[in-house]
């Protein structure tokens, strides 16, 4: 699966489907999005001919905290990031754990920006060419580097299966501190003596 796409119906309702194919989507109605998380395609059908895809539901049954052991269970890859898949630019000891599927090898990993931010370097860097083995994770070190940036890190395996990591990247924490102070003492900060609910002088982040 590529994308979720929620569509609208001629008949006015919401039709929610899942697009094994999301390059068409990408290219119309989508064009002016930030990008797609991961890389879109087509297949082109020629007359006469079929296409077929097929979708494997793999149960929790424990519910979500469940997910990674009945991945395992059923030897798909797992990923595991720390501290999480949105990182600062100051963050300099973030990691990507990979399992790969039972009797696999992780063969490659690339970075790849989205759309929107196609032109720039790289979000990050996956910096260790030979991962260490932590208790059968594979641990990849991953470091920052451009910030206001979406990327994905794409996983290869030896077995041809293909996983992605979504990542976006933030200033560092002193530069967010200072963009906030900034909001709040010029646009967050409400001051208007007509006010007729004497809500002045106030900050106020949002007014509806």
């Amino acid at each position: 699966m590529e994308a979720f796409a929620d569509q609208w119906s001629p008949l006015g309702s919401s039709v929610n489907a899942w697009s094994v194919h999301s390059k068409a989507f990408y290219e119309t109605e989508w064009k002016d999005a930030d990008g797609s998380w991961v890389q879109p395609t087509s297949f082109t059908i020629p007359a006469g001919g079929t296409l077929t895809r097929g979708f494997r539901i793999i149960l929790a049954e424990g519910g979500v905290r469940e997910k990674n052991s009945a991945l395992r269970a059923a030897g798909r890859p797992v990923l595991a990031a720390v501290p999480g898949y949105v990182l600062a630019m100051d963050m300099n000891s973030a990691q990507l754990f990979v399992q790969p599927p039972t009797g696999a090898t992780l063969t490659s990993t690339h970075v790849e920006n989205d759309a929107k931010n196609a032109s720039k370097t790289p979000c990050m860097a996956v910096k260790s060419s030979e991962p260490s083995n932590r208790d059968g994770w594979l641990a990849l070190d991953v470091v920052p580097s451009t910030p206001h940036c979406r990327c994905r890190v794409e996983l290869q395996y030896s077995d041809g299966t293909y996983q992605v990591a979504s990542y976006y990247v933030l200033p560092a924490l002193n530069d967010h501190f200072a963009t906030f102070g900034k909001f709040q003492a010029f646009t967050a900060f409400y001051d208007d003596d007509s006010d007729p609910f004497g809500r002045s002088p106030s900050v106020m982040p949002w007014n509806r």
